[in-house]
């Protein structure tokens, strides 16, 4: 219906699509072309590059890993920082994307192979616990397998798919995982009845004031950080991964300013 309505009433927009590559995907990268002046340059903007995936993947990992999901294994945190590294270098040489851990897909994909238990409070709030994770290896084999068959559909139907698109499947992926963040859960304070408030520990242990303090604080180095992302300028956006580092500097100095520790123990979880 919503497609009918949509052909009919509204007027056709020229939607941006998928470029056709015009040189081969894969090919062998030829370093030693490059001139003297190139290597020099390409070293600090490849570092603000690696500071952008090894924070990604940190927090990816430290997102999954989380006491809430239930994890049987322990963390790898530093061998899949590992493998990564090898996998990114062998792909940068031939031309292949890259590839790290992203938040929100990596713990959304805990969640999806999560046994989930519904807890119904008085106040009428629905609430969902993760009670097992099907720790498995064989749903990212699978996900990498038709990852790799993606690259059957250049340039159809690829072209047909207009980019917009693939920018909703990414928002739709953003909203269906920010459940259970606790800054999401924070922000959503503000506008909801104190009657209402989830049986949260940090709500009977951290004073009102001071939660929504420290979620407007989190929100105003969010958009520090969509600043840097978002610019139209590309140039800049290699930049990210020093604004990411940032955070660290920011958080220790206004953290001690503004909060008490003891209160920033059960807000940071």
């Amino acid at each position: 219906i919503m497609t009918f309505v949509g052909s009919v009433i509204f007027m056709p927009v020229d939607l941006e699509s998928f470029p056709e590559p015009e040189d081969p995907p894969f090919r062998i990268i030829y370093l030693l072309q490059l001139p003297v002046w190139g290597i020099f340059l390409a070293c600090p903007l490849g570092f603000m590059l690696a500071l952008i995936f090894f924070m990604d993947q940190s927090l990816s990992s430290a997102a999954t890993n989380h006491p809430d999901n239930q994890l049987r294994k322990g963390p790898a945190y530093h061998l899949d920082l590992y493998v990564m590294s090898a996998l990114m270098l062998l792909f940068s040489l031939v031309g292949l994307p890259w590839v790290n851990a992203a938040i929100p897909h990596s713990p959304f994909h805990a969640r999806i192979l999560a046994d989930l238990e519904v807890i119904y409070h008085p106040n009428g709030l629905i609430e969902e616990r993760i009670v097992r994770v099907r720790e498995t290896r064989i749903t990212g084999l699978v996900a990498s397998i038709l990852i790799g068959i993606s690259v059957l559909m250049v340039p159809i139907p690829l072209q047909i798919i207009p980019v917009p698109v693939l920018y909703g499947v990414f928002v739709y992926l953003s909203l269906t995982g920010l459940p259970g963040f606790q800054f999401w859960e924070r922000l959503k304070l503000i506008i909801t009845q104190r009657n209402l408030y989830p049986p949260n520990s940090y709500l009977r242990k951290v004073p009102l004031k001071v939660i929504h303090r420290f979620t407007l604080f989190q929100l105003v180095v969010i958009l520090w950080l969509v600043f840097w992302g978002l610019t139209p300028v590309d140039y800049i956006q290699l930049f990210l991964g020093a604004a990411l580092i940032s955070i660290i500097p920011i958080r220790a100095v206004f953290g001690r300013l503004f909060f008490q520790q003891k209160h920033l123990k059960h807000l940071d979880k």
